[in-house]
């Protein structure tokens, strides 16, 4: 119905902008003032989507994706910031020893710091256990097998200096409708240098495409209401990079 709809008003459209360039001719009767009032009518509904496109493919393939600073080697683990204890356990990521956070108990502070790890013996006091709810998890099948992940408290003054968190910081060209966006960021906590980060880049795709959104159920849209670009975007190979184990763990 919305397709339908959409087809309708475009048609409709048409039909106005070939009467009003008609009216515009029949009165001033010059080629110069026909071309005038059909650039008029195409642009009304595209001068943003010939103004945004280049400015978003620019930044697109020159500015969006990963941007390596720095990197150090011999890292065992990071500090992730907050995690919530409703989602434990929270398993170390692949090739790293162990990573360290802040606790939340259902979104607000405990002010504890943990350190969470793979322990061979599923008989230890630090072992998180296993959801029974969750009998065929990962995790369930692992802890059977003898392992666990253990979680263990440690004062502020011992995290690692690395941190892997998500800045989530916006910039927006409010009237081409494009939004460059900043995400992982790796960072030294002891200097607040910043080692790795990486951006992408999010455009509405004209204020036509933005009006069809944000009708409900409407289906003739961008993926997701816009066109977003990540080129070079290396996902979390952003931290294997930037934070190197040592050799014989690789």
């Amino acid at each position: 119905m919305i397709g339908l709809m959409f087809i309708l008003i475009v048609l409709a459209y048409i039909a106005l902008s070939i009467v009003i360039v008609s009216k515009v001719y029949k009165k001033f009767a010059t080629k110069k003032s026909k071309y005038i009032a059909i650039a008029i009518m195409v642009l009304i509904p595209t001068w943003d989507v010939i103004l945004g496109f280049p400015v978003f493919a620019y930044l697109c393939v020159f500015e969006s994706g990963t941007k390596i600073y720095k990197s150090v080697d011999n890292v065992e683990g990071f500090y992730v910031g907050d995690r919530d204890s409703k989602f434990e356990p929270h398993e170390p990521y692949k090739g790293y020893k162990y990573i360290e956070y802040k606790e939340m108990n259902y979104y607000k502070p405990t002010e504890k710091y943990y350190r969470s790890y793979w322990l061979d013996n599923n008989t230890s006091i630090l072992c998180i256990n296993p959801n029974p709810k969750l009998p065929n998890s990962a995790y369930s099948h692992k802890f059977r097998s003898g392992k666990c992940i253990a979680k263990e408290e440690i004062s502020r003054d011992l995290l690692s200096r690395w941190e892997v968190g998500w800045a989530n910081e916006e910039s927006k060209v409010v009237i081409l409708g494009i939004s460059f966006i900043k995400g992982n960021i790796i960072q030294d906590i002891n200097t607040n240098n910043i080692l790795a980060e990486d951006y992408k880049v999010r455009w509405s795709g004209g204020w036509i495409n933005s009006l069809i959104s944000g009708i409900p159920n409407a289906r003739l849209k961008f993926t997701s209401h816009s066109v977003s670009c990540n080129f070079r975007n290396i996902g979390t190979n952003i931290i294997n990079q930037t934070l190197k184990t040592k050799k014989e763990e690789r």
